[in-house]
């Protein structure tokens, strides 16, 4: 991975990270003992609209479209960065 492609994927895990957390109202800093494979339904104990209002809040912020078959397959912190950094390398 170059410094590029590193610098673009620590950013969108901010981003995500801060989204989560403005949705949630809650403190970034317990964030940090999430991990990708934390599940959101139930670490976080979200619902469909939270997360609804994750994926609108990371569209607008990093400018991405996430489909609605896409948001129906997020589970994990995870997956929301997967689908990120998919979406910013096209």
């Amino acid at each position: 991975m170059d410094i590029i492609s590193l610098r673009n994927k620590r950013s969108s895990e901010k981003i995500v990270k801060t989204s989560i957390s403005e949705v949630l109202r809650i403190n970034i800093d317990k964030l940090d003992t999430l991990n990708k494979n934390s599940i959101l339904y139930e670490e976080l104990n979200i619902d469909e609209l939270d997360l609804i209002e994750i994926i609108m809040l990371i569209e607008r912020r990093m400018n991405v479209i996430f489909k609605d078959d896409e948001v129906e397959k997020i589970l994990t912190v995870g997956d929301i960065y997967n689908y990120v950094q998919q979406k910013i390398k096209r």
